[in-house]
């Protein structure tokens, strides 16, 4: 651990992020983790889910998420280009196994992990939101690049709770 400099802003000096979402799909509302998972009654097609993000990581490069951000920010900020250099899209099925007991319902835990140089505020739970549209079939996958071409916030799917939302880690050097 080293001292940081006086001058250190721990927002702008970051050079890498990685966030996690955590939601569950069951028609039961799970009791244990409730204020750390969005729970969503409907089961997704995480094939939709995984094409909907292949769209939005290529090409891999800066893009403009104006999209996926508020558009006005308390410190008046506007600059929405950003580089997320991964999605990653993690399932796992529960039953009666871990921490969730549901009888006869079957439960899909879904994880998504975001690693970007940077995220505007609520730009991770709009993207969440927006891929779980795509889930639903509210959107299609290939809606995404009209999206992000768009550049307008009400162009894209719902925002995603606050309560799924993890920062995992920065890094600075």
């Amino acid at each position: 651990m080293t001292e940081a400099e006086a001058n250190f802003d721990p927002r702008a000096d970051a050079k890498l992020k990685c966030y996690h979402y955590e939601l569950i799909t069951s028609g039961l509302r799970p009791v244990a983790r409730r204020r750390n998972m969005w729970h969503v009654r409907k089961p997704l097609d995480v094939a939709k889910m995984q094409a909907a993000i292949d769209y939005l990581l290529a090409p891999p490069t800066a893009k403009d998420f104006s999209s996926f951000t508020p558009q006005k920010t308390s410190n008046g900020e506007h600059d929405n280009i950003c580089t997320v250099s991964s999605i990653e899209l993690y399932t796992e099925t529960l039953d009666d196994r871990g921490d969730v007991q549901y009888d006869e319902d079957v439960a899909t835990r879904i994880r998504l992990t975001f690693e970007g140089n940077r995220f505007r505020y609520k730009m991770v739970r709009n993207l969440v939101g927006t891929i779980v549209d795509v889930g639903l079939g509210r959107l299609k996958p290939d809606d995404i690049p009209v999206i992000l071409a768009a550049k307008k916030r009400g162009k894209a799917g719902q925002g995603a709770p606050p309560h799924g939302l993890t920062l995992v880690w920065v890094k600075y050097d």
